[in-house]
C-alpha cells in the first residue's frame, strides 16, 4: 500500500515538472513575424574609396579631400585648379596633357597649403606643368613632367619633391622655395636651370644633365649631396654662402663645376667634401672667402683645378691636367697634403699669408709651387720634374719662410727664393739648400 502511494506521488511530481518546463519554454519564445526588411551588409563606394573622381577638364577643386584621375585627360582648354587647403591629387598613372592648352596643367587660384600630387604624367602645357609655388607644406612625388612652355614644376616653402623626372621644359625643371627638399629626382634638357631652390634647402641623390644654364642652383645654407651634374650650359653645381656640397660629381659643364660665386666678397664660404670636378670650360672648383675643400679631385678643366680667395683651406685634394693652375689660393689660407701634376701653368700658386705644407707637385708646365706675395710659409713639400722652377717666389716677395722642402729634376731653379746666394731680393727666411739630407739641420731644404 505504501509502495503504491509512493509511486503515485512520483508520477504526479514528474507530471507537474513537465508542465512547469513546458510553460517556461512557451514564455521564452518571441514573435515569429520579421521586424522588417534585412539591413544592407555591403559598404558603399564612398566607404570603400572615399575619393572624388576627375574624368574631364577643366576641373576646379574647391573642397578639401582626395581626388583621382579616371583616364588620360587633355586640356579643354584648362587643367586642374586647386582653391582650398588639404588636397591630395592622385593621377593614377594617367597623363594630363596640355596639347598647347592656355594655362598650367595643375595650379592654384588661392594661397593654400598642404597639397599632395603624385603618380602620373604632366606634359605639353602652354605655361608651367605644375605650379603650386604660393603654397607651403606640399608633397610632389612619382611624377614625369615634360615639354611644358614654362617651368616643369614649382613648389613653395617647406615642400618636398621626390622621385620625379622633369625634362625638356622651356624654363627650369624643378623650382622650390625656402626649406625645400628635392630627393631622388632627375632634371634633363630643360631650357634654363635643372633644379633651382631657395635658402636652407636640401638636394640629395639627383641628376642634372644637359640643361641650358645651371645644372643645380641652391641658395645660402643649403645642403647638396650625392648629386651628378653634367653637360650643363653654365655652372654644374652652384650653392650659396654657408652651404655644403658632399659626394657630388660635376662633369663637362660650360663654366665652373662647383662654385658659390656671386661677385660679392666677404660673405661666408662653402664646404666641398669628397667631390669630383672634371673637364669643365671653367674652373673645377671655384669658391669665395672662408671656404673648405677636402678630399676632392679636379682634373682636365680648361681653367684652374681648385681656386679659392681669402681664408680658405684646401686639404687632401688632387688637381691634375688642368689647363690653368692646379691649386690656386689668394690669401690667408692653407694648402695641405695635396697633389698637383700635369697642369699647364703652376702646380700650386699662392699670393700672400698662405701656408703650403706636405704637398706633392710634379710635371707641371711652369713652376711646381709659386708665391707672388709676402708672409707665406712653404714647408715640407716634394716638387719634381716641373718645366719651370721647383719652388719659385716673385723677386719682390719678402718675409716668406721656405723650409724642409725636397726639390729635384726641375728644368729651372730647384729653389728660386730671393735671399738665397746669387738671387736678388728678399729678405726671406730660407733653409739652407743641401744635397746631403743626413747632414742637414732640421730646417734645411734638400736637392740632390
Amino acid at each position: 500500500m505504501k509502495r503504491q502511494h509512493s509511486s503515485s506521488l512520483l508520477i504526479l511530481g514528474a507530471a507537474m515538472g513537465s508542465l512547469l518546463l513546458s510553460t517556461q519554454l512557451t514564455i521564452a519564445q518571441g514573435s515569429l513575424t520579421p521586424p522588417g526588411a534585412p539591413a544592407p551588409t555591403m559598404k558603399t563606394l564612398a566607404q570603400i574609396e572615399p575619393r572624388t573622381p576627375i574624368s574631364s577638364l577643366p576641373f576646379n577643386i574647391k573642397q578639401p579631400g582626395s581626388y583621382y584621375l579616371t583616364t588620360n585627360l587633355m586640356a579643354n582648354p584648362g587643367g586642374i585648379i586647386i582653391w582650398t587647403n588639404g588636397v591630395t591629387l592622385d593621377l593614377m598613372g594617367f597623363e594630363l596633357s596640355g596639347q598647347g592648352g592656355s594655362s598650367v596643367g595643375i595650379g592654384l587660384l588661392a594661397n593654400v597649403d598642404n597639397i599632395s600630387i603624385r603618380n602620373g604624367i604632366v606634359t605639353g602645357w602652354l605655361y608651367d606643368g605644375i605650379n603650386i609655388g604660393s603654397s607651403t607644406n606640399c608633397l610632389i612625388e612619382d611624377l614625369r613632367v615634360s615639354r611644358n612652355g614654362g617651368h616643369g614644376l614649382v613648389v613653395g616653402d617647406a615642400s618636398m619633391v621626390s622621385r620625379c623626372v622633369v625634362s625638356a621644359n622651356r624654363g627650369d625643371g624643378i623650382v622650390g622655395g625656402q626649406g625645400c627638399s628635392v630627393l631622388n629626382s632627375t632634371a634633363y634638357t630643360n631650357g634654363t636651370n635643372g633644379i633651382r631652390i631657395r635658402a636652407a634647402g636640401v638636394v640629395r641623390n639627383c641628376g642634372v644633365l644637359h640643361n641650358g644654364r645651371y645644372g643645380l642652383m641652391a641658395e645660402q645654407n643649403s645642403m647638396v649631396s650625392d648629386c651628378s651634374a653634367g653637360y650643363n650650359g653654365s655652372v654644374g653645381i652652384h650653392v650659396g654662402a654657408g652651404g655644403t656640397v658632399t659626394s657630388c660629381s660635376a662633369y663637362a659643364n660650360k663654366s665652373h663645376g662647383i662654385t658659390d660665386y656671386t661677385g660679392t666678397y666677404g660673405i661666408p664660404g662653402l664646404s666641398v667634401v669628397n667631390c669630383t670636378a672634371t673637364y669643365k670650360d671653367g674652373d673645377g672648383v671655384y669658391l669665395n672667402n672662408g671656404s673648405a675643400v677636402k678630399n676632392c679631385l679636379a682634373k682636365g678643366n680648361l681653367g684652374d683645378g681648385i681656386e679659392t680667395i681669402y681664408g680658405s683651406t684646401i686639404t687632401d685634394c688632387s688637381a691634375n691636367d688642368n689647363h690653368g693652375t692646379g691649386i690656386k689660393l689668394e690669401a690667408q689660407g692653407l694648402v695641405d697634403r695635396c697633389a698637383a701634376s700635369g697642369n699647364s701653368t703652376n702646380g700650386i700658386q699662392v699670393v700672400k699669408q698662405c701656408t703650403v705644407t706636405a704637398c706633392t707637385v710634379r710635371e707641371n708646365h711652369l713652376h711646381g709651387i709659386y708665391a707672388s706675395g709676402n708672409y707665406n710659409r712653404i714647408d715640407g713639400n716634394t716638387v719634381s720634374e716641373n718645366y719651370g722652377d721647383g719652388i719659385s717666389l716673385l723677386f719682390s716677395a719678402v718675409k716668406n719662410i721656405v723650409v724642409r722642402n725636397f726639390s729635384s729634376d726641375n728644368v729651372g731653379y730647384e729653389f728660386r727664393v730671393p735671399g738665397l746666394p746669387g738671387l736678388f731680393g728678399g729678405p726671406n727666411v730660407v733653409g739652407a739648400v743641401t744635397s746631403d739630407a743626413t747632414a742637414a739641420n732640421a730646417w734645411a731644404n734638400f736637392s740632390p
